[in-house]
C-alpha cells in the first residue's frame, strides 16, 4: 500500500515535469516569434523614420533621382488634400457666418418693429394731461402704517 502511494507520487512528477517540459517549448517558441515579430516592427519604424526625415528634406543626400521625384509627388498629393480640408473649412465658417448674420437681421428687423410701436403709445403723466389736478395732488395726503406681526392681531 504504501508503494504504491510513493510509486503513484513518482508518476505524478514524471508527469508534471513533461508536461513543464512541453509547456517550456511552447513557451519558447512564442518568446521566439515575438523577437521575430520586435524586429519586423523595428525594421518598419526605422524606414518610416528614414521617410519622414526625407519628407521634412532631411537626409536626401542618399536619394535617387527617381525617390526625388517620388517625394514630390507625394508631397504634391498631400498639399493639394490640405487645400482641399482647408478649403471645406472655409466655407463651412462661411455659412455659418452667413447664418449668423441672417438671424441678426431677423433680430435687427424684430427690433425696429418694436421700435416703432413704442412711439405710438403715448405715455400720459397726470400733470400732462390735467394742469388743474396737478395742484389737487400737492394736497393729497397718503396715509401708510407699519404693523409688526401677524395680519388682523392687532
Amino acid at each position: 500500500m504504501g508503494e504504491s502511494s510513493v510509486e503513484r507520487t513518482i508518476q505524478r512528477y514524471k508527469m508534471h515535469t513533461r508536461d513543464s517540459n512541453i509547456n517550456d517549448k511552447g513557451v519558447e517558441t512564442t518568446v521566439q516569434q515575438w523577437r521575430s515579430e520586435a524586429t519586423d516592427i523595428a525594421k518598419k519604424l526605422e524606414l518610416l523614420e528614414s521617410l519622414k526625415r526625407k519628407l521634412l528634406g532631411e537626409g536626401l543626400e542618399s536619394c535617387s533621382l527617381e525617390e526625388l521625384r517620388d517625394l514630390e509627388g507625394q508631397m504634391e498629393q498631400s498639399l493639394h488634400k490640405i487645400k482641399g480640408r482647408k478649403q471645406s473649412m472655409l466655407e463651412n465658417q462661411v455659412v455659418q457666418l452667413k447664418d449668423k448674420v441672417r438671424v441678426l437681421l431677423e433680430e435687427n428687423v424684430k427690433l425696429h418693429q418694436e421700435c416703432q410701436v413704442e412711439p405710438q403709445l403715448q405715455l400720459i403723466t397726470t400733470r400732462d394731461a390735467h394742469p388743474m389736478n396737478h395742484v389737487a395732488q400737492q394736497n393729497m395726503e397718503v396715509e401708510t402704517e407699519l404693523i409688526i406681526g401677524r395680519p388682523g392681531t392687532s
